[in-house]
């Protein structure tokens, strides 16, 4: 959206050199003992998995009913970001790409085909699933993917998207998750190191996500070529140039002005993947992928 006003750029100094020096531990301590950070962060996980996996279960419910009650508000619905004469900086299919190449990435590519088939092995519906018939197990595999990649992660992006942004663009606000909890709190004591320790946590879990995400890409891709070509592709100076193309390209996306850095490259993968989508819904078995496809969003819905 574009506005009268433009936000003016504001240093953050505060919680840059600390969250800095903690990715920087983090990345030194996965470089010098990779096994005592895998299994910290499995640790921690499972923590949060088995103490407060009723919030993760919920919390995408409640996204969507959130979501789905300002979309149909008769008086939050028809906000438009910026103001009343606010315009798209960017057309709806060039828009809708940069969110679809930033919410999936790479495991469009990758983990998206394959997770249907690791539920399909390792049902997490319980050990009855082993009883399943065939069919049954394949529906089950697919409906899980598709919940998984569906709607419920849309509506998280989607709540944590519309809340910064209304505050952005509508009270002027910095472009940080903290931003709203420090507008609406601007009175209390606690509002700035809160702000501080939430956007900390933020940066820090972004580098980490980025990180293992681009990790995860490099050995994919260098497994994938070697797997089609039959040549020497998974080494490890393979590995590496691949990491360092992505990451060039990734550097140069967010460094680049959006329309000349992330509105490309979200517009060329999805390009991409409507060409593998094709490709592969004509040369498979089209008519199966439509009945299971047809037969997962029922499950979903039901």
């Amino acid at each position: 959206m574009s506005s009268e006003k433009e936000t003016p750029p504001v240093k953050r100094p505060a919680y840059f050199v600390w969250t800095s020096i903690l990715v920087g531990c983090l990345a030194v301590m996965a470089v010098v003992n990779p096994a005592l950070l895998t299994n910290s962060i499995a640790d921690i996980s499972k923590f949060f998995y088995l103490k407060f996996d009723w919030i993760v279960m919920w919390l995408p419910l409640l996204a969507f009913t959130v979501g789905m009650a300002v979309a149909l508000s008769p008086r939050f619905g028809k906000i438009r970001l910026g103001g009343k004469d606010a315009q798209p900086e960017y057309s709806f299919m060039s828009w809708m790409n940069m969110l679809f190449t930033a919410g999936i990435g790479v495991g469009i590519v990758f983990f998206g085909p394959i997770e249907a088939l690791w539920h399909y092995y390792h049902s997490p519906i319980g050990i009855q699933a082993a009883n399943l018939p065939e069919y049954q197990k394949v529906e089950n595999a697919m409906s899980l993917a598709l919940h998984v990649w569906g709607i419920p992660a849309w509506s998280l992006y989607t709540i944590g998207g519309l809340v910064m942004a209304y505050f952005m663009y509508q009270h002027k606000t910095e472009c940080t998750p903290a931003a709203p909890l420090q507008y609406a709190f601007k009175n209390k004591k606690w509002a700035k190191p809160l702000g501080i320790t939430v956007t900390a946590v933020a940066i820090i879990s972004i580098a980490m996500s980025v990180s293992s995400s681009i990790a995860m890409a490099s050995t994919q891709i260098s497994s994938g070529l070697q797997i089609i070509t039959g040549m020497g592709f998974d080494t490890l100076g393979w590995k590496l140039i691949v990491l360092t193309s992505i990451a060039a390209l990734y550097t140069a996306g967010a460094v680049l002005p959006i329309h000349k850095g992330m509105k490309l490259l979200g517009d060329a993968t999805v390009f991409l993947s409507i060409l593998m989508l094709v490709f592969v819904f004509i040369t498979g078995p089209t008519h199966y992928f439509l009945s299971t496809l047809v037969v997962s969003i029922g499950n979903i819905l039901t």
